[in-house]
């Protein structure tokens, strides 16, 4: 509940400079055959970098920074996997610069964006389902494909991969896939 509060004002503090808000649910799928896919919930402030960077004729390269808190709710007991404790929900936040293409414009209201970074995140466990995370700090990779509705909304599908990057001996890492929902102001 300290790490909500804590991460719920530091968020709060960066709303005054942020240009957008997303909300991504989404699920791992399990490690092992069964029906224990676990859930993902994804909450982020959008703080934009001023660089652009031109690419090709048309389109450029822009740089937001993603400031998220994560909650990821283990599976495993609910379809009565395991009893064991150390399966349990955690709760994470991450820093995370995205670069963002913009693939196409399909409209004069709809334009179709990818997006890719890896930032760093920190959690409260080190175990996730029977994942095995071997550290609370994670690389999180990012890759993301989205809509952008007349500049505020975007529509997007993300894979974000979580892994020590066998900083750890353990190192299953997890995968998350997820639909998200975003408004820019």
């Amino acid at each position: 509940m300290k790490l909500t509060l804590s991460v719920t004002l530091f968020l709060c503090s960066f709303l005054s400079v942020a240009n957008g808000v997303s909300v991504s649910v989404g699920q791992s799928p399990p490690r092992y055959s069964g029906y224990d896919y676990n859930d993902a919930v994804r909450i982020a402030y959008v703080l934009p970098v001023s660089t652009r960077i031109e690419f090709l004729e048309q389109n450029h390269i822009t740089v937001d920074v993603e400031f998220s808190y994560m909650q990821w709710r283990d599976n495993s007991k609910k379809w009565g996997s395991y009893d064991d404790d150390w399966y349990e929900d955690i709760e994470g936040i991450s820093i995370t610069p995205l670069f963002k293409y913009q693939l196409a414009t399909l409209s004069n209201n709809l334009d179709l964006y990818i997006a890719a970074g890896i930032g760093i995140s920190y959690h409260r466990g080190i175990n996730w389902g029977y994942r095995e995370l071997g550290t609370r700090w994670l690389f999180e990779d990012k890759l993301e494909f989205s809509l952008l509705y007349k500049q505020r909304h975007q529509f997007s599908l993300s894979l974000i991969h979580y892994s020590n990057a066998d900083f750890e001996k353990k190192n299953q890492g997890a995968n998350v896939y997820s639909i998200g929902y975003g408004y820019h102001w």
